[in-house]
Protein backbone atom coordinates (compact mmCIF):
# COMPACT_ATOMS: atom_id res chain seq x y z
CA UNK A 1 0.00 0.00 0.00
CA UNK A 2 1.32 3.44 -1.21
CA UNK A 3 0.34 6.79 0.98
CA UNK A 4 -0.22 8.24 -2.62
CA UNK A 5 -3.53 5.83 -3.17
CA UNK A 6 -4.09 3.56 0.00
CA UNK A 7 -7.11 2.56 -1.49
CA UNK A 8 -5.18 1.17 -4.22
CA UNK A 9 -5.96 -2.82 -3.32
CA UNK A 10 -9.40 -2.10 -3.32
CA UNK A 11 -10.29 -0.37 -6.65
CA UNK A 12 -10.78 -2.79 -8.93
CA UNK A 13 -12.79 -4.69 -6.74
CA UNK A 14 -15.07 -1.42 -6.60
CA UNK A 15 -14.83 -1.32 -10.82
CA UNK A 16 -16.40 -4.73 -10.63
CA UNK A 17 -19.10 -3.66 -8.45
CA UNK A 18 -19.98 -0.48 -10.16
CA UNK A 19 -19.51 1.32 -6.91
CA UNK A 20 -20.36 4.96 -8.40
CA UNK A 21 -18.83 6.81 -5.13
CA UNK A 22 -15.32 7.31 -4.79
CA UNK A 23 -12.81 5.23 -2.64
CA UNK A 24 -12.82 7.19 1.32
CA UNK A 25 -16.90 7.16 0.94
CA UNK A 26 -17.37 3.71 -0.29
CA UNK A 27 -15.02 2.39 2.35
CA UNK A 28 -16.47 4.35 5.35
CA UNK A 29 -19.71 3.05 4.38
CA UNK A 30 -18.55 -0.39 4.14
CA UNK A 31 -17.18 -0.10 7.67
CA UNK A 32 -20.31 1.78 9.08
CA UNK A 33 -23.00 -1.20 7.52
CA UNK A 34 -20.67 -4.14 8.76
CA UNK A 35 -19.82 -3.44 12.47
CA UNK A 36 -23.19 -2.42 12.75
CA UNK A 37 -23.95 -6.16 11.88
CA UNK A 38 -21.07 -7.55 13.21
CA UNK A 39 -21.78 -5.78 17.08
CA UNK A 40 -23.82 -8.51 18.53
CA UNK A 41 -21.42 -11.59 17.67
CA UNK A 42 -18.44 -9.47 17.96
CA UNK A 43 -17.23 -10.61 21.63
CA UNK A 44 -18.54 -14.34 20.96
CA UNK A 45 -16.20 -14.11 17.47
CA UNK A 46 -13.23 -12.61 19.12
CA UNK A 47 -13.23 -14.76 22.33
CA UNK A 48 -9.93 -15.83 22.00
CA UNK A 49 -8.63 -12.58 22.22
CA UNK A 50 -10.36 -12.66 25.78
CA UNK A 51 -8.20 -15.42 26.52
CA UNK A 52 -4.96 -14.31 24.60
CA UNK A 53 -4.71 -10.66 25.42
CA UNK A 54 -4.49 -10.51 29.08
CA UNK A 55 -0.93 -11.10 29.17
CA UNK A 56 -0.06 -8.80 26.83
CA UNK A 57 -1.87 -6.28 28.71
CA UNK A 58 -0.15 -6.99 31.69
CA UNK A 59 3.09 -7.21 30.08
CA UNK A 60 2.68 -3.49 28.74
CA UNK A 61 0.80 -2.17 31.32
CA UNK A 62 4.21 -3.37 33.73
CA UNK A 63 6.57 -1.30 30.79
CA UNK A 64 4.24 1.73 31.64
CA UNK A 65 4.45 1.59 35.18
CA UNK A 66 8.36 0.82 35.38
CA UNK A 67 8.34 4.33 33.21
CA UNK A 68 6.46 5.89 35.72
CA UNK A 69 8.39 5.13 38.88
CA UNK A 70 8.68 9.12 40.47
CA UNK A 71 4.93 8.75 40.29
CA UNK A 72 3.73 6.82 43.15
CA UNK A 73 0.09 7.12 41.99
CA UNK A 74 -0.56 8.18 38.34
CA UNK A 75 -4.13 9.61 37.59
CA UNK A 76 -5.09 8.30 34.12
CA UNK A 77 -7.63 9.40 32.34
CA UNK A 78 -7.88 7.06 29.33
CA UNK A 79 -9.27 7.45 25.44
CA UNK A 80 -10.37 4.07 24.26
CA UNK A 81 -9.93 5.32 20.36
CA UNK A 82 -12.04 2.63 18.48
CA UNK A 83 -13.15 0.80 21.04
CA UNK A 84 -15.56 -1.57 19.64
CA UNK A 85 -17.19 -3.51 22.39
CA UNK A 86 -15.28 -2.14 25.38
CA UNK A 87 -12.19 -5.05 25.27
CA UNK A 88 -9.32 -2.97 25.46
CA UNK A 89 -10.79 -1.10 28.40
CA UNK A 90 -11.90 -3.86 29.66
CA UNK A 91 -8.76 -6.28 29.84
CA UNK A 92 -6.58 -2.39 30.74
CA UNK A 93 -8.59 -2.05 33.72
CA UNK A 94 -8.05 -5.76 34.85
CA UNK A 95 -3.85 -5.07 34.38
CA UNK A 96 -1.78 -3.10 37.11
CA UNK A 97 -2.11 -0.50 35.28
CA UNK A 98 -6.25 -0.70 36.33
CA UNK A 99 -5.92 0.72 39.49
CA UNK A 100 -4.55 4.17 37.86
CA UNK A 101 -7.14 4.52 35.73
CA UNK A 102 -9.52 7.24 36.69
CA UNK A 103 -12.14 7.82 33.73
CA UNK A 104 -12.31 6.51 30.45
CA UNK A 105 -13.59 8.05 26.70
CA UNK A 106 -14.80 5.63 25.00
CA UNK A 107 -14.70 6.61 21.09
CA UNK A 108 -16.14 4.43 17.94
CA UNK A 109 -17.67 5.42 14.74
CA UNK A 110 -20.18 2.62 15.53
CA UNK A 111 -23.57 3.36 17.57
CA UNK A 112 -23.71 -0.70 18.10
CA UNK A 113 -20.61 -1.32 18.78
CA UNK A 114 -20.78 2.36 21.31
CA UNK A 115 -23.87 0.88 22.60
CA UNK A 116 -22.29 -2.30 24.26
CA UNK A 117 -19.27 -0.80 25.50
CA UNK A 118 -21.56 1.65 27.35
CA UNK A 119 -22.96 -1.89 28.61
CA UNK A 120 -20.22 -3.12 29.25
CA UNK A 121 -18.78 0.14 31.46
CA UNK A 122 -21.37 -0.42 33.71
CA UNK A 123 -19.43 -3.19 35.67
CA UNK A 124 -16.45 -0.32 35.83
CA UNK A 125 -15.83 1.73 39.11
CA UNK A 126 -14.45 4.81 36.75
CA UNK A 127 -16.04 7.47 35.13
CA UNK A 128 -17.13 6.65 31.82
CA UNK A 129 -18.10 9.15 28.41
CA UNK A 130 -18.59 8.30 25.49
CA UNK A 131 -18.84 9.91 21.90
CA UNK A 132 -19.73 8.10 18.19
CA UNK A 133 -16.91 9.37 15.63
CA UNK A 134 -13.60 9.51 15.31
CA UNK A 135 -10.79 10.94 16.90
CA UNK A 136 -11.38 14.76 14.92
CA UNK A 137 -15.09 14.36 16.43
CA UNK A 138 -13.61 14.86 19.87
CA UNK A 139 -14.00 17.93 21.89
CA UNK A 140 -11.68 21.06 20.80
CA UNK A 141 -8.90 20.83 23.32
CA UNK A 142 -9.31 17.54 24.59
CA UNK A 143 -6.00 15.54 25.33
CA UNK A 144 -5.10 12.52 27.28
CA UNK A 145 -2.69 10.58 29.77
CA UNK A 146 -3.43 7.39 27.57
CA UNK A 147 -4.66 6.42 24.38
CA UNK A 148 -5.16 3.02 23.93
CA UNK A 149 -6.18 1.35 20.34
CA UNK A 150 -6.40 -2.41 20.17
CA UNK A 151 -7.26 -3.64 16.75
CA UNK A 152 -7.42 -0.50 15.37
CA UNK A 153 -4.48 0.39 13.09
CA UNK A 154 -4.79 -1.81 10.12
CA UNK A 155 -8.31 -0.43 9.73
CA UNK A 156 -7.12 2.79 8.83
CA UNK A 157 -6.58 4.34 5.72
CA UNK A 158 -4.89 7.59 6.34
CA UNK A 159 -2.29 6.35 8.50
CA UNK A 160 -0.22 9.25 8.94
CA UNK A 161 -3.29 11.62 9.18
CA UNK A 162 -4.76 9.27 12.18
CA UNK A 163 -0.77 9.52 13.97
CA UNK A 164 -0.83 13.21 13.58
CA UNK A 165 -4.29 13.17 15.57
CA UNK A 166 -3.58 11.13 17.87
CA UNK A 167 -0.31 13.51 18.24
CA UNK A 168 -2.66 16.42 19.01
CA UNK A 169 -4.75 14.77 21.76
CA UNK A 170 -1.86 13.20 23.67
CA UNK A 171 -0.64 15.12 27.00
CA UNK A 172 2.92 15.76 26.75
CA UNK A 173 4.64 13.08 28.36
CA UNK A 174 1.51 11.12 27.84
CA UNK A 175 1.17 7.48 25.99
CA UNK A 176 0.10 5.86 23.24
CA UNK A 177 -0.89 2.26 23.48
CA UNK A 178 -1.69 -0.01 19.97
CA UNK A 179 -2.00 -3.67 20.30
CA UNK A 180 -3.29 -6.78 18.16
CA UNK A 181 -2.32 -5.46 14.44
CA UNK A 182 -0.92 -7.80 11.76
CA UNK A 183 3.20 -7.36 12.64
CA UNK A 184 4.39 -6.05 9.10
CA UNK A 185 7.89 -6.81 10.18
CA UNK A 186 7.53 -10.19 10.34
CA UNK A 187 8.88 -12.01 7.46
CA UNK A 188 7.67 -15.60 5.70
CA UNK A 189 10.91 -16.91 6.58
CA UNK A 190 10.65 -16.15 10.19
CA UNK A 191 7.57 -18.16 11.00
CA UNK A 192 7.54 -20.42 8.53
CA UNK A 193 9.58 -23.75 10.66
CA UNK A 194 7.02 -22.69 13.46
CA UNK A 195 4.07 -22.88 11.30
CA UNK A 196 5.01 -26.32 9.46
CA UNK A 197 4.94 -27.91 13.26
CA UNK A 198 1.72 -26.37 13.47
CA UNK A 199 0.29 -28.06 10.34
CA UNK A 200 1.63 -31.12 11.40
CA UNK A 201 0.24 -31.14 14.26
CA UNK A 202 -3.52 -29.79 13.03
CA UNK A 203 -3.04 -29.74 9.19
CA UNK A 204 -2.99 -27.25 6.74
CA UNK A 205 -3.91 -24.00 7.45
CA UNK A 206 -2.88 -20.23 6.33
CA UNK A 207 -1.43 -17.58 9.08
CA UNK A 208 -3.31 -15.23 7.98
CA UNK A 209 -6.60 -17.53 8.33
CA UNK A 210 -6.82 -15.47 11.94
CA UNK A 211 -8.18 -12.66 10.10
CA UNK A 212 -9.91 -14.30 7.40
CA UNK A 213 -13.92 -13.69 7.04
CA UNK A 214 -14.60 -17.03 5.96
CA UNK A 215 -12.57 -18.55 9.41
CA UNK A 216 -15.18 -16.21 11.19
CA UNK A 217 -17.96 -17.19 9.35
CA UNK A 218 -17.60 -20.70 9.90
CA UNK A 219 -16.93 -20.38 13.62
CA UNK A 220 -20.39 -18.41 14.05
CA UNK A 221 -21.98 -21.02 11.51
CA UNK A 222 -21.16 -23.59 14.66
CA UNK A 223 -21.89 -21.15 17.19
CA UNK A 224 -25.77 -20.13 16.05
CA UNK A 225 -28.38 -22.15 14.51
CA UNK A 226 -29.51 -19.33 13.24
CA UNK A 227 -26.10 -18.08 11.30
CA UNK A 228 -26.47 -21.34 8.89
CA UNK A 229 -29.76 -19.24 7.75
CA UNK A 230 -28.76 -16.13 7.30
CA UNK A 231 -25.11 -14.38 8.32
CA UNK A 232 -24.73 -11.30 8.91
CA UNK A 233 -22.37 -10.92 5.83
CA UNK A 234 -24.86 -11.28 3.81
CA UNK A 235 -26.87 -8.94 5.61
CA UNK A 236 -24.13 -6.29 4.83
CA UNK A 237 -24.02 -7.18 1.32
CA UNK A 238 -27.53 -6.94 0.81
CA UNK A 239 -27.55 -3.37 2.99
CA UNK A 240 -25.16 -2.07 0.95
CA UNK A 241 -27.04 -3.04 -2.25
CA UNK A 242 -30.30 -1.88 -0.72
CA UNK A 243 -28.20 1.46 -0.33
CA UNK A 244 -27.06 1.43 -3.84
CA UNK A 245 -23.31 1.14 -3.45
CA UNK A 246 -22.80 -2.68 -5.34
CA UNK A 247 -24.49 -3.64 -8.30
CA UNK A 248 -24.00 -7.67 -6.65
CA UNK A 249 -22.70 -9.13 -3.31
CA UNK A 250 -19.76 -8.89 -1.61
CA UNK A 251 -18.02 -12.26 -0.66
CA UNK A 252 -16.62 -12.68 3.08
CA UNK A 253 -12.82 -12.16 1.68
CA UNK A 254 -13.84 -8.92 -0.47
CA UNK A 255 -15.43 -7.30 2.88
CA UNK A 256 -12.57 -7.96 4.86
CA UNK A 257 -10.51 -7.04 1.86
CA UNK A 258 -12.52 -3.38 1.99
CA UNK A 259 -12.40 -3.02 5.58
CA UNK A 260 -8.66 -4.41 6.52
CA UNK A 261 -6.31 -2.67 4.03
CA UNK A 262 -3.36 -3.69 5.60
CA UNK A 263 -4.00 -7.46 6.44
CA UNK A 264 -5.65 -8.14 3.11
CA UNK A 265 -2.54 -6.25 0.73
CA UNK A 266 -0.01 -7.77 3.36
CA UNK A 267 1.76 -4.37 4.71
CA UNK A 268 0.87 -4.66 8.56
CA UNK A 269 1.95 -2.63 11.03
CA UNK A 270 5.15 -1.77 10.56
CA UNK A 271 7.41 -0.29 13.66
CA UNK A 272 9.58 1.49 11.67
CA UNK A 273 6.97 3.14 9.81
CA UNK A 274 4.97 4.57 12.61
CA UNK A 275 8.40 5.93 14.04
CA UNK A 276 8.43 8.19 10.46
CA UNK A 277 4.78 8.78 11.55
CA UNK A 278 4.43 9.27 15.35
CA UNK A 279 6.82 12.44 15.06
CA UNK A 280 5.80 13.47 18.34
CA UNK A 281 6.80 10.18 20.24
CA UNK A 282 9.66 8.09 21.54
CA UNK A 283 8.73 4.05 21.25
CA UNK A 284 8.83 2.72 25.02
CA UNK A 285 8.07 -1.26 24.67
CA UNK A 286 7.75 -3.09 21.53
CA UNK A 287 6.17 -6.36 21.83
CA UNK A 288 5.28 -9.48 19.12
CA UNK A 289 2.97 -12.55 20.40
CA UNK A 290 1.43 -15.08 18.20
CA UNK A 291 4.48 -16.90 17.12
CA UNK A 292 2.50 -19.65 15.31
CA UNK A 293 0.54 -17.47 13.11
CA UNK A 294 -2.29 -17.72 16.03
CA UNK A 295 -3.28 -16.81 19.16
CA UNK A 296 -2.22 -18.59 22.61
CA UNK A 297 -5.65 -20.31 23.53
CA UNK A 298 -6.07 -21.14 19.58
CA UNK A 299 -3.26 -23.83 19.63
CA UNK A 300 -2.51 -27.07 20.84
CA UNK A 301 -1.60 -27.10 24.65
CA UNK A 302 1.62 -28.97 23.49
CA UNK A 303 2.68 -25.41 21.90
CA UNK A 304 1.37 -22.96 24.28
CA UNK A 305 4.51 -23.24 26.63
CA UNK A 306 6.60 -22.00 23.75
CA UNK A 307 4.72 -18.95 22.78
CA UNK A 308 4.54 -18.45 26.08
CA UNK A 309 8.62 -18.50 26.96
CA UNK A 310 8.92 -16.78 23.44
CA UNK A 311 6.37 -14.12 24.61
CA UNK A 312 8.61 -13.64 27.76
CA UNK A 313 11.99 -13.12 25.90
CA UNK A 314 10.06 -10.32 23.94
CA UNK A 315 11.02 -11.46 20.91
CA UNK A 316 10.36 -9.81 17.34
CA UNK A 317 9.06 -11.99 15.09
CA UNK A 318 5.47 -12.99 16.26
CA UNK A 319 2.51 -12.71 13.78
CA UNK A 320 0.76 -9.50 15.84
CA UNK A 321 2.37 -6.13 16.65
CA UNK A 322 1.58 -4.25 20.11
CA UNK A 323 3.91 -1.15 21.14
CA UNK A 324 3.83 1.74 23.93
CA UNK A 325 4.90 5.30 23.27
CA UNK A 326 5.50 8.37 24.86
CA UNK A 327 4.65 11.76 23.65
CA UNK A 328 7.58 14.30 23.28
Amino acid sequence: MTNEDPFGPIRSLMSSKQVQVDASEFHAAVNEVFHAFEAPVYDEVHRDMWRSLPVQFELLSNDFLDRETSRTAPQISLLDAGCGTGLATDLLLRSPLGKFITEVTLLDPSPEMLELAKHRSRGWEIGVQTKVGFLQDLPQGASYELVIACSVLHHIPDLAGFCRELTGITHAGGYLLHIHDPNGDTSDDDMEARVLRLERLLGPRSTKDRFSLSHIEGKLRSMFPWFRKKSYLDRVSKELRRRGLISSNLSPEEIWRITDLRVYDDSGIRISHLTDLLRGFRLVSHRTYGFFGRLWSDLPKSLRPEEERMIQEGRKDGAFVAALWQRH
